[in-house]
């Protein structure tokens, strides 16, 4: 881990930051509500980060603080992008969601699913249920993504 801070670097503006390290003011949740607990875990940051900027809230990259986060530690394994069987389905499911909540191009975004995170994320599982759970993720995110 590198510990070393360098304050000339300067990130500033984004239009994303992880939950994993976020400091929001009050003023935002009342403009926009709260983290979507439809996606229960992963992709709620992100869907927050996009509705934030939709309304044109300023996303700012502080590089001045330094936060620890154990990777992983809601699903199972600390410290991997390893995909246990909830990470895996949420992994899976959860982009469909976010294309369907934000209106996004829902083709590109299963290409994008079924293309490219498919087979990378084929070889982090951690085993047949992994596997099973991923396979049931995309069958759900599909069903969201054409039936509601």
């Amino acid at each position: 881990m590198n510990k070393e801070y360098n304050p000339s670097l300067n990130i500033g503006k984004t239009d994303f930051i992880t939950g994993a390290a976020m400091f929001i003011k009050r003023e935002v949740f009342e403009k926009i509500g709260y983290f979507d607990e439809d996606y229960f875990l992963y992709w709620e940051d992100v869907d927050f980060c996009q509705r934030a900027n939709r309304v044109k809230c300023k996303i700012i990259c502080l590089n001045s603080i330094i936060a620890y986060h154990k990777v992983s530690s809601t699903s199972g394994l600390i410290g991997t992008n390893k995909l246990t069987p909830i990470k895996a389905y949420y992994f899976a499911r959860n982009p469909f969601l976010f294309l369907k909540k934000n209106n996004l191009p829902v083709f590109t975004g299963f290409v994008g699913q079924m293309v490219v995170r498919l087979p990378y994320y084929f070889f982090s599982l951690t085993g047949i249920n992994s596997l099973f759970q991923y396979l049931r993720g995309l069958r759900d995110g599909v069903k969201y993504l054409f039936l509601r």
